[in-house]
């Protein structure tokens, strides 16, 4: 009886460690694809900062060609 008892504990352990190693395998996996959307998303974000402020900088410099926002020039 102690033998079989004994045998029996041990499958159970065994099964238990290969669902917990397969549920580290799918959380490792959706931690790596949710890491990577984030990543994508800053990067995203981060061109579109970057554009805006240069869209923004060539309609400054658009104003000082065209005479206007110029130092020392009353555009009164």
């Amino acid at each position: 009886r102690e033998i079989r008892l004994k045998e029996r504990s041990r499958s159970e352990q065994s099964r238990d460690e290969e669902v917990g190693r397969e549920e580290g395998k799918e959380d490792t996996e959706q931690l790596t694809d949710q890491a990577e959307r984030d990543f994508y998303s800053l990067v995203d974000a981060e061109l579109r900062r970057r554009e805006k402020r240069e869209e923004e900088k060539d309609v400054g410099d658009e104003g000082a060609v065209n005479g206007r926002d110029e130092p020392g020039k009353d555009t009164s």
